[in-house]
């Protein structure tokens, strides 16, 4: 009689990966824009708590003055809940600032971060005089009457 080896037990699957606003379909989050500073992230969830439960908050940060860029993601376990609370929230008052409610876009997902930069955030905006580089000129012709 021929002795059987067992066969080596095969290893466990990967855990599954944990949930984040980069990798959800943007159905699930929205974005909220316009908020005070102040706004934490336990503030926004609690705003956005009563039309479904919650699954993460995101509220970017300006990495030069440690403070709140103005806007953040909501993600929503439903999709329905999350549009709901689009339907009801966009153009509502929070600390004291009228809300832009709507879906997020993929772009803005994907880094993390909103995908535009205002000009007057960079530094060589504040130190340069209009005119300086020769950028700023405008060239006209003039006709001169004879």
């Amino acid at each position: 009689a021929t002795a059987s080896t067992p066969s080596p037990t095969p290893p466990p699957p990967p855990p599954p990966p944990q949930s984040s606003l980069r990798d959800v379909m943007t159905k699930n989050v929205v974005y909220c824009g316009g908020l005070e500073p102040e706004v934490n992230d336990d503030a926004l969830r609690g705003l956005f708590a009563p039309f479904g439960e919650v699954m993460s908050v995101l509220i970017p940060v300006n990495d030069k003055k440690k403070e709140s860029r103005g806007f953040g993601f909501v993600e929503f376990e439903d999709p329905e809940d999350a549009i709901q609370a689009m339907k009801n929230l966009d153009r509502a008052e929070f600390y004291g600032r009228v809300l832009t409610v709507n879906l997020a876009k993929p772009d803005a997902l994907a880094k993390g971060k909103h995908v535009s930069k205002a000009i007057w955030d960079e530094d060589a905006y504040h130190t340069e005089k209009p005119g300086e580089d020769g950028k700023d000129q405008m060239e006209v012709e003039v006709e001169e009457d004879e």
